[in-house]
């Protein structure tokens, strides 16, 4: 007799239960249900020694599949047959824990039952939407991109906006003796809107006609402040990330620009300040800009968690100067004609400074509060006004300037694409001319090589116009006024700058160069020729390598010689 369940040889016609599986043989007898309890009851069996009961799995149903001797016995179980453990169940029937998870012999059991159909692979296993795996999903991809730190990163660099916005209010209404009649709320809105200019962000008034005033510009030194936090925060955020390439870093870095544009423009569209008109940033603007300058000091902050950005810039100089050995020293001379620039132009404005106050015109109705608030406003725009008198003193013009405000008109110092404004402006034309005088000299000091002097001067010019250009494009200052009353944009033109600035660096730099070269009591006086052979330690064609000899002047006594010579004759 076989089991119907495991296939297992019963030898006991007697027995009602499967000695391997322990399932009811169901016998084809006389004998009623009442009957077999009785046996079961009466004789139950003993506690398996030699065998151990399996699982019935739907494998073993199957026409000739062999479960395998125990585990208790001597021959090791074949491979892919799983075993069970003997669980306590209720008296006459045996309890097998299933591997499936659940228990057989009168206990619940996980395992799919057999009239019910197991869901195919590939088949839909609802018609429901998954929700909850959608925000599961979504949330494992937000902390694996790292987005939180992000986003920490991005809300700083914000809220440094929104502090150096509060300053900018406050010593605006410290110079203006303050804003009776505006709530908490509008001034709120106000800090939050100026934070925004910082970025360039313009500020546009509605309601107040057709088409409504506006101001705009870029605070240079207030952004440098903002990109600072920013960036600082970047990094700690990117320093968890730890990518292994220069590349990797920008990139993880300037991820912190959606977020950032986001809380810009979520900080556009709800501060604004409704009076008279609508004061408001514009929305578009905020985002934009918020994605340039993010992504801009995300990347420096990507570059600053690895070292510090004094210790990168020094290593791609040297890198530089290993390959490029001209393009180096070029980029030192740009570098000193940058300096000397700035220096010569906060020395300008001081004197402008000076000269306004001992006129005594600007001492009328001046207080301690007006010149605290002009030095707060002075430092946040302090590299406005520094690049500002550098474009002008190469004689590029400055546009938008006129004698009211409707008018538009360019003015330049050397009368170069506008009218020239003559007296005491003209000595700003000495700026470029020192800057690239000392920066020529300074690259014929610092040369190894003075053969390179056009790549290393060209080099030098390059970069000291492509600087002052690109501050001159940034910089700038726009104002729109209602009903046709406008000023426009006041800036210099990058253009010009640029083709300014090539020409004060060529010349002058040359004439530093120069003028160094003939301070230099070892500097080369042979033909090129020569001098190329003498640093290749040959001699160029037609010289002889063997010493020169000096002749003797007429009233020193030559030199003894070791030639011989015959003794006077006698008498």
């Amino acid at each position: 007799m076989e089991c119907p369940s495991c296939g297992a040889e019963v030898r006991d016609p007697e027995a009602v239960f499967c000695a391997r599986c322990g399932s009811p043989l169901g016998r084809e007898s006389g004998a009623s249900t009442e009957q077999a309890t009785e046996a079961t009851t009466s004789a139950q069996p003993a506690p398996p020694t030699e065998e151990q009961r399996t699982v019935s799995t739907p494998q073993s149903r199957e026409p000739g599949y062999d479960p395998g001797p125990a585990p208790g016995s001597a021959e090791p179980p074949l491979e892919g047959v799983v075993t069970a453990r003997q669980r306590p169940g209720p008296p006459g029937r045996p309890s097998i824990e299933s591997p499936y998870g659940g228990y057989r012999g009168g206990q619940r059991s996980e395992r799919p039952d057999a009239t019910e159909p197991a869901d195919a692979p590939g088949e839909s296993k609802g018609t429901a939407v998954p929700v909850r795996e959608f925000a599961v999903a979504l949330q494992k991809s937000f902390v694996s991109g790292g987005w939180g730190q992000f986003a920490g990163a991005a809300a700083i660099g914000w809220l440094a906006l929104v502090g150096l916005g509060a300053l900018i209010v406050a010593a605006a209404a410290i110079g203006s003796g303050g804003f009776p009649g505006i709530n908490a709320l509008d001034v709120l809105s106000l800090v939050v809107v100026f934070g925004l200019s910082i970025m360039g962000v313009s500020l546009e008034f509605s309601n107040l006609g057709p088409v409504g005033p506006s101001f705009g510009m870029i605070w240079f030194g207030a952004l440098a402040i903002a990109g600072y936090a920013l960036s600082w925060a970047t990094a700690r955020a990117v320093a968890q990330r730890s990518p292994h390439s220069l590349r990797g870093l920008m990139i993880e870095g300037s991820k912190v620009a959606l977020p950032f544009a986001l809380y810009c423009l979520l900080a556009a569209l709800l501060f604004k300040i409704s009076d008279v008109g609508t004061l408001a940033a514009s929305a578009p603007q905020a985002l934009f800009l918020g994605l340039l300058w993010g992504a801009v000091f995300g990347a420096l902050g990507g570059l600053r968690s690895m070292e510090p950005l004094p210790a990168i810039w020094g290593r791609a100089l040297e890198s530089v100067k290993t390959k490029r050995r001209s393009t180096y020293e070029g980029i030192a001379g740009a570098g000193v004609m940058l300096g000397t620039t700035a220096l010569a132009s906060a020395a300008a404005f001081l004197l402008i400074i000076i000269v306004a106050l001992a006129r005594g015109d600007s001492l009328d109705g001046l207080t301690i509060g007006g010149v605290g608030a002009a030095l707060i406003v002075l430092i946040l725009t302090l590299p406005n006004v520094l690049s500002l008198i550098a474009a002008v003193s190469l004689g590029a013009p400055l546009s938008g300037v006129g004698d009211s405000l409707g008018a538009s008109e360019s003015i330049s110092i050397i009368g170069f694409g506008g009218r020239t404004s003559g007296g005491l402006v003209l000595l700003l034309l000495l700026i470029p001319l020192l800057s690239c005088l000392l920066g020529g000299f300074s690259a014929y000091r610092q040369s190894i090589d003075p053969s390179k002097m056009t790549e290393i001067l060209v080099a030098a010019a390059c970069v000291y116009a492509g600087t002052l250009a690109v501050l001159a494009l940034l910089n700038g200052f726009s104002f729109r006024g209602v009903e046709g009353v406008s000023i426009g944009v006041v800036n210099t033109n990058f253009l010009l700058v640029t083709l300014m600035g090539l020409v004060w660096a060529a010349l002058f730099g040359f004439a530093g160069w120069k003028l160094a070269e003939m301070q230099d009591p070892d500097a080369p006086r042979q033909s090129s020729p020569d001098l190329e052979h003498r640093r290749q330690g040959s001699a160029p064609p037609g010289y002889s390598q063997e010493p020169s000899r000096r002749v003797p002047d007429a009233d020193q006594p030559a030199p003894p010689t070791t030639e011989h010579r015959d003794p006077p004759a006698d008498g």
